[in-house]
């Protein structure tokens, strides 16, 4: 076999390997917020469980329909950019306290007690976020959160 044809066997043989490679990594690569998982979040010093929603359908679901959101849970909504993210409460049965993050975890806006019968009022942020986590009515006031304040996920 003639030099030429070695090295081009050569390079495809390091193509197919690292091909190779890069799909058996991608596969092992979980995402960095799975969809209905449960993670614990710090707000406020506080830890809290919060259950992820990622996916669209889980999103738009969120709490609606649920009767109680105990004291020390939440959810976690995972966005896949930053946006000025509206909340409203169709279909809630319990208030709540909604908290945007911006991308590096900083709260951006914090509205509290939000009442079912808000509905059809839509709530937004002050400032772009890609996370927001809701949680019961008061939780906010009761542990000083504000913006600024950083959460760690």
């Amino acid at each position: 076999m003639s030099r030429k044809y070695f090295y081009i066997a050569a390079a495809v043989v390091v193509i197919l390997v690292a091909a190779a490679s890069a799909a058996s990594m991608k596969k092992q690569s979980a995402p960095l917020f799975s969809d209905r998982s449960h993670r614990t979040a710090v707000l406020a010093g506080t830890p809290v469980d919060v259950e992820v929603v990622s996916m669209d359908a889980s999103r738009q679901e969120g709490l609606s329909g649920r009767t109680s959101l105990p004291q020390g849970q939440g959810m976690l909504f995972v966005f896949d950019s930053d946006s000025m993210w509206g909340f409203w409460m169709k279909d809630m049965n319990l208030a709540i306290d909604i908290v945007w993050l911006n991308a590096q975890g900083s709260v951006v806006t914090v509205a509290s007690n939000i009442a079912p019968d808000t509905y059809p009022e839509i709530f937004y942020p002050s400032a772009p976020a890609r996370y927001v986590i809701e949680l019961p009515a008061g939780w906010a006031a009761a542990h000083n959160l504000a913006e600024g304040q950083q959460v760690v996920i």
